[in-house]
């Protein structure tokens, strides 16, 4: 009996000392209509709190929706999704401060609300967002003292996400096509298969799978799956896939598609690789790098000629200001020679213009 007696007061002193700590939204979701690109909106929510004591901040920002909420069909129409990143596009201010000790009643289009406070923040459409549905999240991230709550110990915090869609006007489609294929062997028993694909729609659209299989004369040799991508409108990107196995150059075909949520792609084609081993090389463009194609002459041979030429010039007893006028006079010659002649035919002439000179004078 008493041992009964002891779990049950245990059991009570455990549930009086956690706080069941919520801060939440209303409405929970908001679908704002269609929009025009250069437009600015206002976009309200109502904070409701439960058993917090002390007033609080919120230091929102946009989140990212779940798959559900934006291809379900719920609240959007799937085949005509964006998947375009807007998370630059909301304007929030820096804290929300928000007291739990003072209700107030909110009217909304969707009735009245008890609530302790809101949340507005401004969304800019940019004048070069792309048509079709877009579908985000806010995250409340409240500031809230660890001890608030009407526990003694442990508080346990619940949080409303709230979601909200618009559709920015215009012809929104989602297409991507394969635009090529093709096969490169990297290991003695590897070979990765490259697809290029190409977004032909209107709207920001993601391959999430993708797998095919390696055919030789109508029997199957491998199957091969394929990575994500994000493709922007008109945007060309690699997805790739390793072929494992005892591999033999040749020709092979590829029968396969690429998810991306609303359609598949077919990925279908040969492929053509030897047994040799290739890696890609990374080719500096020399326009980049500034360096030249050719490499130039170095410094010190340039001061040992023109110290060489010095020397013989003085030897025949000629003044300095001869000195001075032959070796610049034969500095220009050089750096035009050597742009458009190799070396020893560059040293020849300046040898013969040197005895000309000198000779000359």
């Amino acid at each position: 009996m008493r041992r009964k007696l002891s779990v049950i007061l245990l059991l009570v002193f455990m549930v009086s000392t956690v706080a069941s700590v919520s801060v939440g939204v209303a409405p929970g979701f908001k679908d704002l209509g269609n929009v025009e690109p250069g437009q600015s909106l206002d976009i309200t929510f109502y904070v409701v709190t439960s058993d917090v004591d002390d007033v609080f901040n919120l230091q929102p920002n946009l989140g990212k929706p779940m798959v559900s909420d934006i291809f379900s069909g719920q609240f959007t129409e799937p085949d005509e999704v964006s998947e375009e990143d807007f998370e630059s596009w909301a304007d929030f201010q820096q804290d929300y401060s928000i007291n739990p000790n003072t209700t107030k009643e909110y009217s909304y289009s969707g009735g009245t609300i008890n609530a302790q406070g809101k949340m507005t923040f401004s969304l800019n459409i940019p004048n070069d967002a792309e048509p079709g549905y877009h579908v985000g999240t806010v995250n409340l991230n409240p500031r809230l003292d660890r001890a608030t709550g009407s526990g003694y110990g442990t508080s346990t915090l619940g949080l409303t996400v709230p979601r909200f869609v618009f559709r920015v006007d215009g012809n929104a489609e989602r297409e991507v096509k394969l635009a090529d294929l093709r096969g490169i062997r990297i290991g003695e028993n590897e070979v990765q298969v490259i697809a290029q694909m190409r977004n032909t729609g209107t709207v920001t659209t993601s391959i999430t799978e993708g797998n095919a299989t390696v055919v030789e004369n109508g029997r199957r040799e491998g199957v091969i799956n394929f990575n994500e991508v994000k493709l922007e409108p008109g945007e060309f990107g690699e997805i790739t896939g390793i072929w494992r196995g005892n591999i033999e150059g040749g020709n092979y075909e590829i029968e396969g598609m690429a998810d991306y949520r609303t359609s598949d792609a077919y990925i279908e084609g040969d492929i053509s690789f030897t047994d040799i081993i290739q890696e890609k090389v990374e080719v500096e463009d020399p326009a980049e790098t500034g360096e030249n194609s050719e490499p130039g002459l170095p410094v010190w041979m340039y001061a040992l000629v023109f110290a060489a030429l010095a020397s013989m010039l003085y030897a025949f007893e000629l003044r300095a200001v001869w000195i001075f006028g032959i070796l610049g006079s034969l500095g220009v010659t050089l750096l035009f020679i050597q742009s458009v002649v190799s070396l020893p035919i560059a040293a020849v002439l300046i040898t013969t213009v040197a005895s000309i000179t000198y000779y000359g004078v």
